[in-house]
């Protein structure tokens, strides 16, 4: 199969092909989310080719998963997830996995409205978070928000997006490179900070210690990049310090103050209450998005831009432009 095109495959041998490297990547790891990814990786690296981002190749490799795997493809395939407070409620919002652009508003006045804005490719469409994005928000809850609520809703989703992407962009391994340490535990901690503010059974002392090791283990991990060490504290204030010392921009103190905790909060969860629990959450996606550059491992750009949106009667309201290209794949240089 070596010689093979890998271009103009028969379905045939692409099938095999594709068994051969589920194979390999079954024996790498149980997890199934994020295999086609991998998949990508040793299909290139097996024909020695260079594919580029939506290349119709891609695009064969991925519905190939698609077809064998469904919908367990589809458990937690996004780039993160937060907690957004809706009617005084929280509620997970998360961002699915996208190339390229993505515009997003979270608005009232627009509801059931198609928005667009220009591209120098074309018109792109507007997602509204109102209408898709929110776990359990229905239209008619939606449709009674105020702007003020929804501002700050996207200010969140903002936050997560840079965030997760900004780490992601540290785990460089399967491009060849190397992670940077503690980064994909720290994203683990990010999203058990804020499944554990959801459900019947909240707990909110163990999503302020989640918020609180996601800040540990990016700070650490930036001490490590910039060729410091580190104990083993969970004192926030002087993993901070450490970090500025080795020249990193510093952390505002007040988002510090609001994820620091005492280790006893895992076992009494009255010690912190719901407000304290999802301000540290916050506070936390702030701190990841503002170090993640930092420890950052690959090439993959992540675009932020927030301009108002011009809605029709003069209404306006903050779009945010989120951007992202995936890493680039290095092309072997030998079998």
């Amino acid at each position: 199969m070596p010689d093979l095109d890998p271009f103009t495959l028969t379905d045939e041998h692409f099938d095999a092909v594709m068994v051969e490297i589920d194979n390999e990547l079954r024996q790498q790891s149980d997890n199934v989310v994020g295999r086609p990814l991998g998949g990508l990786v040793l299909f290139v690296k097996r024909f020695r080719v260079q594919i580029d981002n939506r290349h119709p190749l891609q695009q064969r490799i991925f519905a190939w998963f698609d077809r064998v795997y469904g919908d367990r493809l589809r458990i937690d395939r996004d780039f993160g997830q937060a907690i957004v407070l809706v009617n005084g409620e929280s509620c997970k919002v998360s961002c699915p996995w996208f190339f390229a652009n993505f515009p997003v508003v979270c608005t009232p006045a627009a509801i059931g409205t198609r928005l667009r804005i220009q591209s120098p490719h074309g018109p792109i469409d507007v997602r509204n978070l109102l209408e898709s994005g929110i776990e359990g928000l229905t239209l008619d809850l939606a449709a009674r928000l105020q702007q003020a609520e929804c501002d700050q809703m996207l200010a969140v989703f903002g936050d997560m997006f840079m965030a997760f992407c900004g780490m992601e962009a540290a785990l460089g391994a399967r491009y060849g490179k190397a992670d940077a340490p503690y980064i994909k535990e720290a994203m683990d901690d990010l999203r058990a900070s804020s499944d554990s503010l959801l459900g019947s059974r909240p707990n909110y002392g163990q999503s302020k210690w989640n918020s609180l090791q996601a800040v540990e283990k990016i700070l650490k991990s930036c001490i490590i990049e910039k060729g410091g060490m580190h104990g083993f504290s969970h004192h926030l204030n002087d993993l901070a310090s450490a970090v500025a010392a080795l020249g990193v921009p510093a952390v505002d103190p007040a988002w510090i103050s609001s994820v620091q905790c005492a280790a006893s909060v895992r076992y009494d969860s009255l010690l912190v209450s719901k407000s304290d629990a999802r301000a540290a959450h916050h506070s936390a996606l702030r701190i990841c998005r503002a170090l993640a550059p930092v420890v950052k491992k690959t090439d993959a750009q992540i675009g932020f831009n927030e301009f108002p949106f011009q809605f029709r009667n003069g209404i306006v309201f903050p779009c945010i432009l989120l951007g992202y290209g995936s890493p680039t794949i290095p092309r072997p240089t030998s079998r």
